[in-house]
Formats: structure tokens, sequence, C-alpha cells
């Protein structure tokens, strides 16, 4: 039993008996976290190996969002049922999903293609859409930022528990930034060439790193960015 090849992703659910991994075979297998105990394996309809895994949030955990390599975010059940369609679809690779801490059937994701999507998910599954999606459901456009590389990557993002309208990114600009949501709008592309994208509310980039408040500099990626259970701190990671 257990995955076939390398393991990408990991997440316990709210009550944390239960783990989830995900992995290259495009699997996810759930667990009993005390005993590793191996208690099923869902099958899913990536076309690329899983890059991000999060528990839906409903009462008794049936259900898991997981991201891939091929762009896509799709809803499984834990029986190992997975849904039809994709829930959202990127142009490049998605990298994490997350949930909304006071809408549970709101999703998100981010993608090396620089975008991040925000999907009510019971009116993506009811609506029965055709077409590959990749043009909508954009909440925040990365490369149409001010100062911001034509080539950004978002590669890591995480809500505030406490104050959940705020949403921080990282990738490969090497500035972590947080964003209110109230300010944002869900939207399709392509954009009118004039358009810009509201700006983030803060931005951070370590000194001692060579970055300044606001700039960009090279060499650097922020790996992981997230709160504490509080809201009040932020922890970010960067390579060098």
């Amino acid at each position: 039993e257990g995955h076939r090849s390398s393991v990408n992703a990991l997440v316990f659910n709210r009550s944390g008996d239960l783990l989830a991994s995900g992995c290259m075979d495009r699997r996810v297998l759930i667990w009993h976290a005390a005993s590793s105990r191996l208690l099923g394996s869902i099958e899913t309809r990536h076309a690329g190996c899983i890059f991000g895994l999060r528990f839906a949030r409903d009462a008794l955990d049936h259900s898991i969002w997981s991201c891939s390599k091929d762009g896509t975010v799709f809803l499984s059940h834990v029986d190992g049922v997975c849904a039809e369609r994709p829930v959202i679809r990127h142009w490049e690779s998605a990298l994490q999903v997350l949930t909304d801490p006071l809408s549970p059937h709101v999703v998100l994701s981010c993608s090396s293609d620089g975008t991040v999507r925000q999907v009510d998910s019971r009116h993506r599954l009811s609506s029965g859409e055709e077409g590959d999606g990749s043009r909508a459901n954009v909440l925040i456009d990365h490369r149409r930022l001010p100062e911001a590389k034509r080539s950004a990557e978002v590669l890591t993002m995480d809500i505030n528990p406490c104050r959940p309208e705020l949403i921080s990114t990282g990738g490969n600009e090497s500035i972590v930034r947080s964003f209110d949501r109230r300010m944002l709008s869900v939207k399709s592309l392509p954009w009118s060439p004039e358009a810009r994208e509201v700006e983030a509310v803060h931005c951070w980039s370590p000194q001692h790193l060579g970055g300044q408040r606001g700039k960009n500099f090279r060499g650097k990626v922020v790996t992981c960015v997230r709160y504490d259970d509080r809201g009040t701190s932020l922890l970010a990671s960067f390579n060098r």
C-alpha cells in the first residue's frame, strides 16, 4: 500500500485525525494519522502530478480539494469518487488550493500562470459550464500589478484566519503581497490593455537579502507564506 512515486502534498483535516497525501501518481490517499493506517484511495482525474490538497470545509471531512501540474482543481469524495469536471482550470500548473474560512463553498487556487482564482463551487459544480474555463474566475493577476514581472508566478498564498478578507501571496518576484479581497472582484480574461490590477495593501521585501519595500530583487523566490492562528503575524520563507 502507499504511493508509487514522490509525495508532493500533505494536509491534515481540522480535527487532526486524518491525513491526506498527494503524489506524482495522481492519486490522493487518506490515512488515519495516529495509526498510519490507510483508509482510502482516490484516483483523481488530473492529468499531472498533484501539488496541493485541502479538506473541504464540511462537517464530516467527506470531501477534499486537489490541484495539479495540469492546471486543474478537482473536488473528490473520500470514498474515491472524483468530480467529472474541474472547478478551476489554470493555463499553467496549479500549485496550491485553499478554502475560505467563512464561506465553505468558496475555493481559491494559485498558479505559475500568475493568477489567483476564486470560485463558489456550488455555482460552478451545478452550472454544467462547457469549455476549458481557463479565462474565468480570476481574482488577482500578478502579471498586471504595478512593477511586477511579465512572467510573475504565484507559488504560495494564505488567508488570514481571523480576517479572511486578507490574502497574502508570494512567488518568483521575491515580494510578499497582501490584498484585501473586499477591494477585488472576480473577472474573466482578457482585460482591456488599459486595465490595471488593484494594488496590494501591503508589500514586504527582506532588507537583509538585498530587497527594498515594494521593489523586486533578483535571484530570490518566496517559497511559502503562512499566517499564525491569531492572524497577527505572517511568516514567509525565501530560497537563496
